[in-house]
């Protein structure tokens, strides 16, 4: 579940206490071996969407990306990420956290945790410098994306392409326009049970050396375009396609998602607006069957696949 999560669920950029520059530190790079692929392209009229895969961390050494990229994000009139990261209203994140991310019934999370889970993680946050009683009032999920985010920021894996994009668009005032909202990708994970919470919080407790690989073996498909292993890597479930929960979890996380996504890039579409887009969502929504791609293709659309 966790690489799943990686590849293509946004909630966690919210606790990133840094971000990228838009200040490249590649410009010395020959266009034609600067990082990057996952980008489709779809019209219909005067209207140009293009469709550009992310991964939600990264280094610095991702940018600039090729010259098909950054050209795509030049012609943009509007950015479209799932979540506006640079555009939060902090106490309503805040209250949402509260609401859906803490127990409510005065329990603490050692109440809810077999022993062993519970030692696990207080080992993994002691080598994080962090207390467990600071975390008590988690609930599982919220835990194993907060454990995952201080992994990343503790190897400064922050600068994510989202971030990358959207701090451009601000800086070059571009509209940008939200897929999805925030409430909805916490609810995901909050309509969980406390089980398959359980077991998605042991799968975040890796250590941070197997966690530092994994990364950097997720980073090289995506900085050479590799769909089939990024793919490959991002969909590895271990033991989760048994339960039908966790099917119904991942159709959650991924097909319903792709399926309004699309909807929305549907109605940019069908403006006639003579208008450019630039849509960055996590690059399994545009990999993983059912995808934002197949969904457009399905409806009649010719997408192709120009980087």
């Amino acid at each position: 579940m966790k690489r799943v999560f990686l590849g293509i669920f946004m909630v966690w950029a919210l606790f990133v206490l840094g971000a990228c520059n838009s200040e490249s530190v590649n410009e010395d790079v020959e266009s034609s071996e600067r990082p990057g692929g996952f980008l489709w392209k779809v019209e219909d009229g005067e209207t140009t969407v293009y469709l550009q895969g992310t991964v939600h961390a990264g280094t610095e050494d991702f940018y600039p990306f090729h010259e098909t990229i950054e050209q795509a994000y030049e012609e943009a009139d509007v950015v479209v990420p799932e979540i506006d990261i640079t555009d939060l209203d902090l106490m309503a994140v805040q209250t949402l956290i509260v609401e859906l991310g803490l127990f409510q019934d005065g329990s603490k999370l050692e109440d809810h945790l077999p022993q062993e889970v519970y030692s696990k993680i207080s080992d993994t946050l002691d080598d994080l410098g962090l207390p467990l009683e600071m975390f008590e009032s988690y609930q599982p999920w919220l835990l194993a994306i907060t454990i995952q985010q201080l992994i990343l920021e503790k190897l400064d894996y922050i600068h994510g392409v989202d971030e990358y994009f959207l701090i451009r668009a601000n800086d070059d005032g571009k509209e940008i326009i939200e897929l999805e909202s925030m409430e909805s990708q916490f609810q995901i994970f909050a309509d969980m049970s406390l089980d398959l919470q359980i077991e998605f919080l042991e799968d975040s407790l890796s250590n941070i050396e197997e966690y530092e690989e994994e990364m950097i073996e997720l980073f090289t498909y995506y900085k050479n375009g590799d769909i089939d292993g990024l793919l490959e890597l991002l969909i590895e479930v271990e033991g989760l396609n048994e339960s039908e929960e966790a099917q119904k979890f991942t159709e959650a996380l991924n097909d319903k998602r792709n399926y309004e996504m699309a909807e929305k890039i549907i109605e940019f579409l069908q403006e006639d607006s003579d208008k450019t887009y630039f849509v960055i969502v996590g690059s399994l929504h545009l990999i993983m069957e059912p995808h934002i791609v197949s969904i457009l293709e399905a409806e009649g659309y010719e997408v192709e696949h120009i980087h």
